[in-house]
């Protein structure tokens, strides 16, 4: 079927004017119930009269839960529709906030905020699905290239708002949460449909695995083409992902910066990200996305290699490094809304399960690299920028190993 012909069959759907901004707020859940719950972490110990390493494994039960939700939320989409998945998703997220707020003990909080970040990965994951159900190929890149503009401001906003609510004690940022879990909830309740051509109404959890075969090993003309868009996506992407694990070293300890600089050196790489989107959302359509996908690469490639040099040479000051570092992590705004067009231009029918794959893929490889830094103390920042160089290398060498993609024909095995 011809993206023409996809958007006709689901034209009768017409999705309200702020679905854009609906799936943008759905997406994130993630960043804003991470980064605006860290600030009250020591006020939480001290509620529970516990260390700071005991309620830091809270982090990690949130991070294993929000794996584990995307891991099936994404193919049970596939199976009874993206709407149950999403709706039950955030009922659970409710409910297991509501659950934080009257715990009692440490490891009641650590057993609610896994099934918050259940509820929370089940809800998010279906998002690139609700975005491609409804639009073309090209067309689904460009919103979703919106939508990421949308999501970036999270991470801007969250540990404002986390800062200011403690203020009134830790339990006013569970209460942010709940009211916007129930806000969106809602509005998913009386505005937006079901985006699933045929969704069914029987739940199979053997099957998920059938679902992720299916798209690991799916082949168009022959060829093993889908799958490695996102291998090189969450290889670019991992530069993304040493960045956000490394700056605090990298600004504070490495070049001393102040507390209140480093968040306008932090908010710098945010920035360069949403222009990349927005550029990614105009160039769609009037240019081939595996072309703009490639360029986005090359530039990262250049951006980490400059870098790379930088710091081998010995160059070691602050501002000649800051933006070799925000134009190779800006650049992922660049690749990632062709590399989704081109990768999800593949799976017409199953895009809860390919969506899964990608975030499944991207977060593990991204924390992989992310802490190998680490393994090389006492070496500055030279291990950091080699990380970056090797991801970037791998991600170009997949990208260019990838025959061109004829989109109304990518579904077709």
């Amino acid at each position: 079927m011809t993206g023409t012909a996809r958007v006709a069959e689901l034209n009768d759907l017409r999705p309200p004017a702020h679905f854009l901004a609906f799936v943008g707020a759905l997406v994130a859940i993630g960043p804003l119930t991470m980064d605006a719950y860290l600030p009250a972490l020591p006020a939480i110990a001290n509620d529970f009269a516990v260390s700071a390493a005991d309620i830091s494994v809270t982090v990690s039960a949130y991070l294993l839960g929000y794996a584990v939700g995307q891991f099936f939320g994404g193919p049970l989409s596939d199976q009874v529709g993206r709407k149950t998945v999403g709706m039950v998703g955030l009922a659970l997220f409710v409910t297991a906030t509501l659950g934080i707020l009257a715990a009692g003990t440490l490891e009641q909080v650590l057993v609610w905020r896994f099934l918050q970040a259940l509820g929370g990965g089940c809800a998010t994951v279906i998002s690139i699905a609700l975005v491609r159900d409804i639009y073309s190929p090209v067309e689904a890149g460009r919103r979703f290239a919106m939508v990421m503009m949308i999501v970036m401001l999270a991470p801007l906003a969250a540990p404002a708002a986390g800062t200011y609510l403690l203020h009134f004690g830790w339990h006013a940022i569970f209460w942010l949460f709940t009211a916007y879990a129930v806000a969106l909830f809602f509005t998913f309740l009386l505005s937006i449909p079901e985006t699933h051509p045929a969704p069914g109404r029987r739940i199979s959890l053997p099957s998920v695995f059938a679902q992720y075969r299916a798209v690991l090993t799916r082949r168009t003309g022959g060829r093993w083409v889908a799958m490695r868009f996102p291998l090189a996506m969450a290889s670019s992407g991992s530069v993304l992902m040493v960045f956000i694990t490394q700056s605090a070293f990298l600004y504070m300890h490495h070049f001393q910066v102040s507390t209140d600089l480093f968040p306008v050196l932090f908010g710098a790489n945010v920035i360069m990200l949403v222009t990349g989107n927005f550029v990614s959302m105009k160039l769609l359509g009037r240019i081939h996305p595996q072309l703009l996908f490639r360029a986005g690469m090359a530039v990262q490639l250049t951006a980490t290699a400059g870098l790379f040099l930088l710091v081998w040479s010995g160059i070691d000051q602050l501002y000649p490094t800051v933006p070799l570092i925000v134009l190779a992590v800006g650049s992922v705004g660049l690749i990632n809304p062709a590399g989704m067009t081109l990768y999800m231009s593949h799976y017409p029918k199953q895009g809860g399960s390919a969506s899964a794959a990608f975030t499944t893929l991207m977060f593990s490889l991204g924390g992989l690299l992310g802490s190998l830094p680490n393994l090389f103390p006492g070496h500055g920042l030279l291990p950091t920028a080699g990380v970056m160089l090797g991801a970037s290398l791998i991600a170009n060498g997949i990208a260019h190993t990838i025959p061109a993609v004829d989109l109304d024909r990518a579904a077709v095995p």
